[in-house]
């Protein structure tokens, strides 16, 4: 099949070719430095895991869909510019963070009340159980 270019006549396994080693050597896009790529991924992954911390989880959630949402705005301007930018960190780093963050948040709050537990059901002092756990313990067996 031949095919008119701003060239003149041109077999499309020709111009099928010219793309593919444009692709392979990057000569169409313009990827910036690796470092680049690193410090986006640190701002949104910095930015969702300050917001998450602070935040309820539906605000959380929102929030990061919403650099989500941002990452693609600006990676689309990016692409139109003919930059490409590594999107797959971000993209998956971004919800990680949300439920590492969260998760870390319920286990912590898990063992402080584990310890807030202990402390009601102990004298500070002596570390001897007080008198209202061991009548709480005496009801139970009794009724056991």
């Amino acid at each position: 099949m031949v095919y008119r270019t701003p060239l003149g006549i041109m077999a499309g396994v020709h111009i099928l070719m010219h793309e593919a080693l444009m692709y392979i050597n990057g000569d169409f896009f313009r990827y910036p430095p690796p470092f680049i790529n690193l410090l986006i991924l640190f701002v949104f992954v910095f930015a969702a895991n300050l917001g998450n911390s602070k935040l309820p989880v539906p605000q959380g959630f929102v929030l990061s869909i919403s650099e989500v949402v941002l990452f693609c705005i600006i990676s689309m301007g990016l692409f139109l510019n003919n930059v490409i930018i590594e999107y797959l960190g971000v993209m998956l780093l971004v919800p990680l963070s949300l439920i590492l963050t969260y998760s870390v948040r319920e286990a912590m709050l898990m063992l402080e009340n584990v310890r807030l537990k202990q402390e009601a059901i102990t004298d500070g002092l002596t570390q001897l159980y007080v008198y209202k756990y061991f009548e709480l313990r005496l009801k139970n067996e009794f009724a056991r």
